[in-house]
């Protein structure tokens, strides 16, 4: 709750807010109808941010300008970051082609986000085989000390090399 109200007083409005803290939209819809102590400290926050003028212009803040990074990095797409940080899609271009830096910020922040996958994953080998006998394909293991498996027998061809037949016994 503290990071929405920290949002709120920089100038964003309720949706930025709730993905600065890393909260989903209607999270944060219901903590404002489940505590009027919050509601009045985000409406608070707000004027506060009014009356040193922050969010009520067209000048890009650096709150705004995190919002659509940490949009980005979640995975949004162009539109979605821009709404969210409170710009037209246009606008954050404009921004983002005018600062190299932030441009490269951006970029590393699209690239760490989590991909959909293009193509539905593939049926595994395994999954494939798992409807056959177990010892069909693969290995099995067993443990040689285990009294309930029988131990194959041991032939003897004789005296080992070196040994007479009066030492081993026979």
């Amino acid at each position: 709750m503290a990071d929405v109200l920290q949002a709120t007083a920089n100038g964003l409005g309720p949706e930025a807010a709730a993905v600065w803290a890393g909260v989903p939209g209607r999270v944060l819809q219901s903590w404002l109808k489940q505590d009027p102590a919050f509601a009045c400290a985000l409406e608070a926050a707000g004027a506060l941010a009014t009356a040193h003028g922050l969010g009520t212009g067209r000048e890009a803040t650096p709150a705004m300008l995190r919002v659509a990074t940490v949009a980005f990095t979640r995975g949004a797409d162009w539109s979605t970051a821009a709404r969210a940080a409170g710009f037209k899609p246009y606008r954050l271009r404009q921004l983002l082609r005018a600062s190299p830096a932030l441009g490269a910020l951006v970029h590393a922040a699209r690239n760490a986000r989590p991909r959909k996958p293009r193509n539905p994953p593939r049926a595994s080998r395994r999954s494939v085989l798992a409807g056959r006998a177990a010892n069909e394909y693969g290995y099995r293991l067993v443990r040689l000390d285990d009294p309930a498996l029988p131990l194959p027998p041991v032939e003897k061809n004789g005296p080992a090399p070196g040994e007479s037949e009066e030492r081993s016994g026979g």
